[in-house]
């Protein structure tokens, strides 16, 4: 359904306190401006240096001092990741229009990290302060059978797991998985089986949906909430198909479990829509401050969550890849240091990869993430 055609009711999706995100509560605000400071210390410490590149070095300065305001004051520069985003290698059992990792035709590469590498990612990042590590593909992460003793591995190391999952399937991995400690994402778009089959495209047998507290949802999301209800949230995404849809599980699930909103920005098909992936009340550093991504086969990736313009870090190791990749590569720069008219994080986060807000435009706040409707 067109977007134009819905009324959205910000009332009602905000009159009630959210759950927090389990990044939010795993990785509190405090800790996170830290850590981005800290980065930007030691960028500035790169280029007193001399290993920046020379042209990026010179817009550092006045960009680090308008967005990152009390770096200079960090005693001893280092890098610091609260937060990794790690894909593993693996296939997926749905086709999802607009896939980040195009799992529909992910084949097995001679490049993919083996499962040791996979824990030594993690490892390296736990060196370097990481509490989380939130698996976030290739593919269908419940089809990879080492999946609960990667998640008893990264606890060893002092670190938390999310995963998300379409839980489509009932995979023994991700039971295991969400038994030994693990939170889980479980993909949530729409509000009938039919509905959510024609946007994931499953392989076989589509979703089966249930009806309870939760309102209709997948049938596995009430398996996996009765087993584990403080750690299960769910993943809603959204663009003119199911928009109606995603309004009405984001009011309804908010305050009971958490609730991980974002838009399709590369299947939007309705002109109208405008979205910005970020929250609208606080201002945070942009993720790339803090925290990092790293491919199935070994990949530093700038700014998002897919490979354009990522290097391998497999020989030189995750903290080199971090000490200079943002001054040296100009798109990791770019994602850490990307200007804006205000100069604060909430401008820079919506300046970067969106689009201007359309004249008559309204801003309607989902609690998480922002839609604007003309």
């Amino acid at each position: 359904m067109p977007l134009s055609q819905v009324t959205l009711s910000p009332s009602a999706i905000c009159s009630s306190p959210r759950k927090l995100m389990f990044e939010e509560v795993l990785i509190p605000q405090e800790v996170r401006e830290a850590a981005a400071r800290a980065n930007v210390a030691n960028d500035a410490r790169q280029i007193r240096d001399g290993k920046a590149d020379p042209a990026l070095a010179g817009r550092f300065w006045p960009l680090a001092a308008k967005l990152y305001p009390g770096y200079e004051d960090v005693k001893e520069p280092e890098v610091q990741i609260p937060l990794l985003y790690q894909r593993l290698p693996v296939g997926c059992n749905v086709a999802c229009t607009g896939c980040y990792t195009s799992a529909d035709t992910w084949r097995a590469k001679e490049t993919h990290l083996n499962y040791p590498e996979t824990v030594d990612v993690v490892r390296q990042a736990a060196d370097l302060g990481c509490r989380v590590v939130k698996l976030i593909g290739d593919g269908e992460l419940g089809l990879v059978r080492k999946l609960p003793d990667f998640v008893h591995e990264a606890k060893k190391f002092g670190v938390d797991t999310i995963i998300c999952t379409n839980a489509l399937r009932d995979a023994p991995p991700m039971r295991g998985a969400l038994d030994a400690g693990a939170r889980l994402y479980i993909k949530h778009w729409a509000e009938s089986a039919e509905l959510m089959d024609s946007m994931t495209k499953p392989r076989g047998k589509g979703y089966e949906f249930e009806t309870g507290k939760l309102g209709p949802a997948p049938r596995l999301l009430y398996e996996y909430f009765e087993r584990a209800p403080d750690r299960v949230g769910v993943q809603v995404a959204f663009d003119d198909r199911n928009m109606r849809d995603a309004m009405n599980i984001i009011a309804r699930l908010r305050n009971t479990l958490p609730v991980y909103a974002e838009p399709f920005i590369e299947t939007q098909t309705d002109p109208a829509i405008r979205v910005v992936s970020t929250k609208s009340c606080v201002h945070e550093p942009p993720y790339t401050a803090w925290a990092t991504t790293v491919g199935s086969s070994g990949e530093l990736c700038p700014g998002s969550f897919v490979d354009n313009n990522a290097f391998s870090i497999r020989e030189s190791g995750l903290l080199e890849g971090l000490n200079t990749a943002f001054t040296q590569r100009a798109d990791f720069f770019n994602a850490r240091y990307v200007r804006s008219k205000e100069g604060c994080y909430c401008a820079t986060h919506e300046s970067n990869g969106t689009q201007e807000l359309l004249p008559g435009t309204q801003l309607v706040t989902l609690g998480v993430n922002e839609v604007r409707q003309q």
